[in-house]
């Protein structure tokens, strides 16, 4: 027992050696002696000095104040601007003066700050008594906000002082505002009543907007003019704004549609680099379904979407669908398939008719097929595939489909 007791006694006298020697080792130092840097004057002096002032993070270097005087006095002109509306993406700037009225040399330095800003073109940030120096509050948003009070934080070594908060107005705003934005939907287009959508493009920054001209196909829609009243859009903050009733008939193309119409403004289009190009065009689809005298049925159907849907299958497999079409007022001689336009071009489609019912309807089997051996692909929401039915019907001379399929 003894010599086990001796045993750790030389153990514990060789840790607490080892100890004491990394502790004496040249360039080691305790936990206590490490110095944290808590910041650095982040104004240079001299002309042209610049201080992004971004909220986060969090600055934490402040100039120091004496502990006797003299001191400084830090004056200021103006601690408040109002930029007032700006457009996503420009710039504006305005100069701030700050004198120093006191006994001592006055220190400024950056501090926090509320907006997108950069304090830059700095003269001076050591200011000798009664001088002044002069520096620039730059605003260049990124994003669109509404009309609010932001803040950039100056600070001094005035005693009486430390923090001076310079107020920013402003608001920023995208040139347009189109509503809806990309879709001005008809939805499912009535054999009886009216079928038109509206939609508007407004302006929170140009005083007047003028239509140059339309692009779209006047044989599927019209599209009327109408001014807006932009007193009573007040969400919009709109200084201008104009309306676009837009009219589908009754009879065209059977199934989803998507139509282009392209809107070309007399307003120049800022380009990113701050220059200008022709007249600005803004281009929205409008979309709707309309049945007509064909509905189709069958569970690899989605008719809101009218999408048929292959699912995902071996390429060298194939993939055949079958969905029923109820056909009201058939020609005498049946529905016939005249032409089928596919992309991916090995879709195919084969009619067949099922039943004839003695109420003016006829029941068909429409076959969707994409054969074996066809190419790899891939066709989903953001590019579908899309098949366009020819037929014999005098009110159903097209019926548009879109196919979603994916083959490996």
């Amino acid at each position: 027992m003894r010599v086990v007791h001796a045993l750790v006694a030389v153990l514990i006298g060789l840790v607490a050696f080892y100890a004491t020697v990394v502790a004496l080792k040249p360039g080691t130092s305790s936990p206590e002696a490490t110095s944290v840097n808590q910041g650095s004057p982040n104004l240079e002096s001299g002309s042209g000095a610049a201080l992004p002032v971004h909220a986060p993070p969090r600055l934490t270097y402040w100039p120091r104040i004496s502990a006797a005087p003299p001191y400084p006095k830090v004056v200021i002109e103006r601690e408040d601007f109002d930029f007032g509306r700006i457009e996503v993406g420009d710039q504006q700037e305005q100069t701030f003066i700050i004198r120093n009225d006191g006994e001592a040399e006055l220190e400024i330095s950056q501090g926090d700050t509320t907006c997108e800003c950069t304090v830059s073109r700095i003269q001076n940030n050591r200011i000798p008594p009664h001088q002044s120096t002069r520096f620039t509050l730059r605003w260049s948003p990124k994003t669109p906000s509404d009309p609010e009070e932001k803040g950039a934080e100056i600070r001094t070594n005035d005693p009486d002082n430390k923090s001076i908060h310079l107020r920013i107005f402003g608001a920023a705003y995208r040139r347009f505002v189109v509503q809806p934005e990309r879709e001005w939907m008809v939805g499912e287009i009535s054999e009886e009543g009216r079928n038109d959508v509206t939609g508007h493009i407004f302006s929170p920054l140009v005083d007047r907007l003028d239509v140059e001209r339309l692009d779209f196909n006047p044989n599927l829609m019209s599209v009327e003019v109408r001014p807006v009243d932009v007193a009573e859009q007040t969400e919009s903050r709109a200084r201008s704004g104009v309306a676009f009733l837009v009219t589908l008939p009754k009879h065209g193309p059977l199934g989803e549609f998507s139509l282009p119409l392209g809107i070309v403004l007399d307003i120049p289009e800022k380009l990113r680099d701050g220059g200008v190009a022709g007249p600005t065009r803004v281009d929205v689809r409008v979309t709707g379904r309309r049945q007509g005298p064909l509905r189709l049925l069958g569970q690899d159907f989605l008719p809101r979407e009218g999408v048929v849907s292959l699912g995902s299958f071996d390429s060298s497999q194939g993939r055949r669908v079958n969905l029923s079409v109820i056909v009201r007022d058939p020609p005498a001689e049946g529905l016939q398939l005249l032409q089928v336009d596919s992309d991916p071009t090995p879709l195919k489609a084969e009619l067949s008719e099922e039943e004839s019912n003695a109420g003016g309807t006829r029941k068909y089997r429409l076959q969707i097929s994409y054969p074996p051996g066809g190419p790899r692909v891939s066709r989903r929401d953001a590019d579908p595939g899309r098949m366009i039915l020819k037929t014999n019907h005098p009110e159903a001379a097209e019926y548009h489909l879109k196919v979603h399929l994916t083959a490996y």
